[in-house]
Formats: structure tokens, C-alpha cells, sequence
């Protein structure tokens, strides 16, 4: 989300940034318009609070000296219209902040100096290349192709399964796709990168934090679950913590002891009737930093220092945790612009970006704790609208596919060399499969929602004689930590951190680059050298 500030203290700089990503100046015009028309709001409502107050104090003081009802009634049915007058100014401020907040969810992320201006991405500009394309002596085939020669994937099988754009790997080429899991994982560790691993489905409050929400929800599947009485449910879920808490330090004993077993197994049995009825999924993820458990489907937290899921170790370390979090927030059911929610409305994600960002969705990280480097691996989904007739054959383009996602929470003075990093880890994988790749920076025309910049690695596919987008390490600075909460502490003040993602890398496109460029003249497929231990 961009500053509201700034584009009222430099309107025509933030238009100029922002019509170079198609944003047209009225949409920005009605956006000022309403933030001054809010500020007007507020400040006519501080008056009347303000004269409330004068009011009041002078009511008070006139009945204490008793003064005679004849001049205490005028002003006493002032008091009572002034009320009135407070509550239809407060409802007309809470109109607006909200229709503010609506529309400033809409508006993507400012381009920054690194990236060139151009419509689209036949203006992206190419930085470098890395290793020579092989020469073939006879017509190099199509990755569909070769995996079908070889038995690796089903594609018969996926869109008997589910639908078309889904396929079964099988075989080798199953085991290839876990070897490169691994490998790109192990490689990612050894870059300095924290190995997480994450919920599939998320709630929608995690979707709007890392800009999916509310603009691309008809891009994600979603999954309705059954309403229910969230408010009701947590105040048991915290009233049942609350219970065994108490008996924990009456006994002076720990919450998660033998003794207290029965109070924890029934605040467990909460935790689901409350969160995950009907077995909807849900995922709370145990981080060793902080040892504070944070569930991303149900959006709540459990700070350090509470945890009944906690050892007696974990419980000491998580006293010493610098990341700070709230208690659980009930939601309502339907969604709006910043992702609030009534009872269940939970997706399945498109990218681990959107899980690994908002473990620290709403919280405050000390400076001294920054950078944050974090990877995962997961299954990703996509509607993919808009692709109809793109990549129809083969698995270029699915709605299931693997990728393994490198994640970064930095301090801003850190962001850039932070995407130099992650550009150079996977661009590491690649090298080390011996896969010719290049780097192509992204015009503001074809620049993400929520990227400040991007830097695409491309890798040669010769069966199709063009290089094809393999990673997009993009830095969004502050934008999707002011949609999600995300600040540091530092000399006794918050700031918004920056936030920045990459595919490090896409499997199953790292699946198609080997099999086009390792192929032999009789449509077998040599296995790279460096994923020889891992099949």
C-alpha cells in the first residue's frame, strides 16, 4: 500500500510514477479528494468532541454549585445534541476511512529509479547472460514432447483427474522433480536462507497483507468454509487458555506439564472446534525464532511466553523473543479491501510468498534481528485467468505446480543488496544444472502490483528456441509492509520494513529446461551431474 502522505504532499510525482504502470491521474484526483475530505471529517469531529468536553465540565461544575435547573436544562439539552451530533460525524468518518482504504488497496506500487519505463514486457531490458545455449545436430524437440517419449508425465491422467492444465508426473520424471526440490532447498540453506515450512490455504487478511487481495482474488481458488460465530468461539478458545494458565501457576508448575495434560488437550479441542470445523485445513507453524506459533489460516498469534504447545526450553527462549505479536483477532465473514472477514473464507495460495511474508503480518521485529532470509517449498495453485490459448500443451503453465520461494524481511537500507542475493541464488541453480540463463529487468509496464522493481531470470528452452521466465526476485520495499503490519523497532521507534521475494526456482520450468537441453538425438534425457546424489 503506498503512503497516503505522500501523494498528498507530492501529488503530481506519485501520478508521474504510477501512469508509467497504466494508473490513470482521476482514479489518484479521487483519491486525494476523499483523503481531504476525510481530514475535514475529523477535524469537525474533534470540535464537537471538543465542545462536548467544554460542555460537559461546565454542566458539572454548574450541578455541583446547584445552580437552578432553569440554567442547567438549555444546557443539558445541548449536551444531548451534541451527542447525536458526535455519533452521525463519527459514522461519516468511519464511511470515509473505509471507502479511503478501499480505494487505496486498488493503487499498485510506485516504480522505483531502478526500473526503465515501457508499455509492456517487449520493453524489458536484457542486463547479462550466463553460459552458451549447446549447439544440437539434429531438430531439438518440445519439452511435451520428450516427457511423453519417456513415460516422466500423464497429462492424459491430470485432466482425467481434475482438468485440463493439471498433469501426473511419474516415474523418473517424479523423481527428477523431488531431486530438484531437494537440491534447490539445500542450495537455498547454504545461501543463508531459513527453511520453513507452510499452510496451502491461507485466510484472506494474509491475502490482502501481500497485495493478492483484493485485486486478483478471480486469479485464486477459493475455498468457503462454514460460518460461524468467530467472536464467540475465540473468547472461549481465550477463556480455556485463560483457565489452564491460572491452574498452571497455582500449581507453580508449566502449562505444558503431565499434570496440566487434560487442560491442554481441552484447550487443543477448542482450538479446532473453534478454527477448524468440518476439518477445514489449518496450519499453526512452529518458528524457532521467538518460538511463537502463528497460525496464517486462522490469523491469530500465540505470543511468546504462552504457548501450552511450548516446552519448558522453547518457553525460555520465546521470553527472550524480540518479535512482538497481538492476541487473536476475530474476523467477519465476507471479505473487503483490507482483508477482513466474517466466519471462513480461506484460499488456497499461489505462491509461498504470500505464507512466509505474513508470519510476521502485524508484528514488530527489533533492527538487530534483520535481516530475516527465509525459504519454503509448496505446491502453488492458479486459476491462471487471462492465459486461455498460452501454453495449452506441456507444463508450462498450470493450475498446480511446485515451486521452492526465497523471502526476505530487511531494514530499507538493506533491500537492494538483499535482491542482489537472492538474484544471485538462484541464479546458482541454475549454473550449477549447467542451464544457460539471463537476467532481464522489468519495464513499469509489465512490473507486478505489488513490485517496486523486478529482475526476471529467463532460461533457455531450445526446444522452443526462446529463453521463458524461470524467477522473478522482485523488491516491493515498504508496500506490502504497510498492507501487512510488518515495522522494526529501532532506537525506540517503528518503522515499516521492506519485503522481498524470488522463485528460487520454479520446478517444473526447471524440469522443462533439462529435459529440452539435456536431450540425446534418440529423445532420451541425460541427467545433470550435480542431481546425480540426490536421485
Amino acid at each position: 500500500m503506498i503512503d497516503i502522505k505522500l501523494l498528498l504532499h507530492d501529488f503530481d510525482s506519485v501520478a508521474l510514477a504510477l501512469s508509467k504502470k497504466q494508473v490513470d491521474s482521476s482514479s489518484l484526483q479521487a483519491l486525494s479528494a476523499l483523503a481531504t475530505k476525510l481530514k475535514h471529517a475529523k477535524q469537525s469531529l474533534e470540535s464537537l468532541q471538543e465542545l462536548q468536553n467544554k460542555n460537559s465540565k461546565l454542566f458539572g461544575a454548574q450541578k455541583a454549585q446547584k445552580v437552578d435547573s432553569s440554567v442547567l436544562e438549555p444546557l443539558r439539552q445541548e449536551l444531548e445534541a451534541n451527542k447525536q451530533n458526535i455519533a452521525r460525524e463519527q459514522e461519516v468518518v468511519r464511511a470515509l476511512q473505509e471507502e479511503l482504504e478501499s480505494s487505496l488497496a486498488t493503487i499498485p506500487n510506485l516504480p522505483d529509479s531502478h526500473t526503465p519505463e515501457g508499455a509492456d514486457e517487449s520493453e524489458n531490458v536484457e542486463l547479462k547472460r550466463i553460459l552458451t545455449p549447446r549447439e544440437f545436430d539434429f531438430t531439438p524437440k518440445e519439452h511435451f514432447e520428450l516427457a511423453e517419449q519417456n513415460g516422466w508425465i500423464d497429462f492424459a491422467a491430470g485432466v482425467k483427474l481434475a482438468k485440463s492444465r493439471f498433469s501426473v508426473l511419474r516415474g523418473q520424471g517424479a523423481l527428477l522433480s523431488r531431486a530438484l526440490i531437494n537440491f534447490m532447498i539445500d542450495s537455498n540453506r547454504k545461501a543463508g536462507f531459513e527453511l520453513v515450512s507452510t499452510p496451502v490455504i491461507v485466510n484472506s487478511a494474509m491475502l490482502f497483507g501481500t497485495g493478492q487481495l483484493p485485486k486478483f482474488e478471480d486469479d485464486m481458488f477459493k475455498i468457503c468454509g462454514e460460518e460461524v460465530d468467530s467472536r464467540s468461539e475465540t473468547q472461549n478458545l481465550e477463556s480455556t487458555f485463560e483457565n489452564a494458565t491460572t491452574l498452571s501457576k497455582q500449581q507453580g508448575k508449566k502449562v505444558d506439564s503431565r499434570e496440566n495434560a487434560q487442560s491442554v488437550e481441552t484447550l487443543n479441542e477448542k482450538t479446532e472446534s473453534a478454527f477448524d470445523k468440518k476439518s477445514q485445513a489449518a496450519g499453526f507453524l512452529m518458528r524457532k525464532q521467538g518460538a511463537a506459533a502463528v497460525s496464517l489460516v486462522n490469523c491469530s498469534f500465540q505470543g511468546a511466553g504462552e504457548g501450552s504447545y511450548l516446552s519448558g526450553n522453547e518457553q525460555a527462549r520465546a521470553a527472550e523473543s524480540t518479535i512482538y505479536r497481538k492476541k487473536p483477532t476475530p474476523k467477519t465473514q465476507k471479505v473487503d479491501s483490507r482483508g477482513k472477514q466474517k466466519g471462513h473464507s480461506l484460499y488456497l495460495i499461489s505462491t509461498s510468498e504470500i505464507t512466509l511474508t505474513n508470519l510476521y503480518n502485524d508484528c514488530i521485529i527489533s533492527a538487530k534481528d534483520l535481516p530475516i532470509c527465509l525459504t519454503a517449498q509448496t505446491p502453488c495453485f492458479r486459476k491462471e485467468a487471462g492465459s486461455a490459448g498460452r501454453d495449452t500443451r506441456g507444463i508450462i503453465r498450470e493450475h498446480q505446480f511446485d515451486k521452492v520461494e526465497l523471502v526476505a524481511i530487511t531494514h530499507p537500507s538493506q533491500s537492494d543488496a538483499m535482491q542482489e542475493l537472492m538474484l544471485r541464488t538462484a541464479s546458482k541453480i541454475l549454473s550449477d544444472l549447467e542451464l544457460p540463463h539471463r537476467f532481464m529487468r522489468l519495464c513499469s509496464g509489465d512490473l507486478g502490483f505489488s513490485a517496486s522493481n523486478t529482475i526476471d531470470i529467463e532460461v533457455w528452452l531450445p526446444g522452443q528456441g526462446c529463453y521463458r521466465e524461470i524467477s522473478s526476485v522482485s523488491n516491493t520495499r515498504d508496500f506490502q509492509a504497510r498492507r501487512a503490519k510488518i515495522r522494526y523497532k529501532e532506537n525506540g521507534k517503528n518503522h515499516f520494513a521492506h519485503t522481498l521475494n524470488g522463485s528460487s526456482l520454479a520446478v517444473g520450468r526447471t524440469l522443462v529446461a533439462i529435459m529440452e537441453n539435456y536431450q540425446q538425438k534418440d529423445g532420451s534425457i541425460a541427467i545433470p551431474k550435480v542431481l546425480e546424489p540426490y536421485l
